[in-house]
């Protein structure tokens, strides 16, 4: 039989003697059949599965959305994933975040820093040039996140923290005058510092000696240095590398002279 005779519908009539019913068989060719049935599911069933998945995935960021939002109003610590210099201060009050920073930030400190240059080394006391982390502020950065007005942003900053981490930075601050002067000192006891020209009187004789070229302490250079290694507590195990920088000596002044 060929694929002709296949496609065309076969027509069966059978008599039971008396029987006027009349039976009528109508066959088609059973890949016509499936290939209906595959249309038929492709664009009904795709569609409501598709359907399906957005309702999903709406009931899903809804749910999401409402639970941070409920979390977050109800929360009274820190939320998850927040730390203030390296501390995992999640789910903390801001009154235990403080008391383990400020517990972390003294026994991380050391009494005094050692500072160089070539062979030449000295030491600071930090108590004395008034060192001090802000971490009051910190606690309280660390507190507002995911805090503010927007709820939407409010729940951004929650979710972020959950997959990922928040590392707030504690302020540091000196006593300004204190360390300059302190490093000025230093300055004048550096093994090549600058030589300033001089003068003195002998045997009714005016000597003067004029200056050389040295290297004094570049002040602020080195104040940032300085916080830098206090900032991430390199400095209880490694000394500091002054800043220097060269510097001409004061001209002769023959009329103060």
């Amino acid at each position: 039989m060929n694929v002709k005779e296949k496609n065309e519908n076969l027509i069966t009539t059978k008599n039971n003697g008396n029987d006027k019913n009349t039976s009528i068989i109508v066959t088609s060719s059973q890949n016509d059949f499936i290939e209906i049935k595959k249309n038929k599911i492709n664009k009904k069933e795709i569609f409501s599965i598709f359907k399906l998945l957005i309702i999903i995935s709406i009931v899903i960021v809804v749910t999401l959305f409402l639970i941070l939002t409920f979390y977050n109003m109800f929360n009274t610590n820190i939320i998850s994933g927040v730390y203030i210099k390296g501390i995992d201060v999640s789910n903390m009050s801001k009154s235990d975040a403080k008391y383990q920073l400020d517990n972390y930030i003294k026994d991380s400190l050391p009494e005094e820093i050692t500072l160089k240059h070539g062979d030449f080394e000295t030491t600071m006391s930090l108590s004395q040039i008034g060192t001090s982390f802000d971490t009051k502020s910190a606690t309280n950065a660390a507190y507002d996140i995911g805090r503010q007005d927007n709820i939407l942003k409010n729940n951004l900053y929650i979710l972020s923290t959950m997959f990922g981490r928040v590392d707030i930075e504690p302020k540091i601050s000196f006593d300004k005058k204190q360390i300059t002067k302190n490093l000025e000192d230093i300055s004048a006891q550096l093994p090549d510092t600058v030589l300033q020209s001089s003068y003195y009187n002998e045997d009714s004789n005016l000597i003067v000696t004029s200056g050389k070229e040295g290297n004094v302490v570049d002040v602020d250079a080195t104040i940032e240095l300085i916080k830098n290694s206090i900032s991430d507590f390199s400095s209880k195990e490694k000394t500091i590398e002054i800043a220097v920088k060269t510097q001409q000596p004061e001209p002769i002044d023959i009329e103060k002279i």
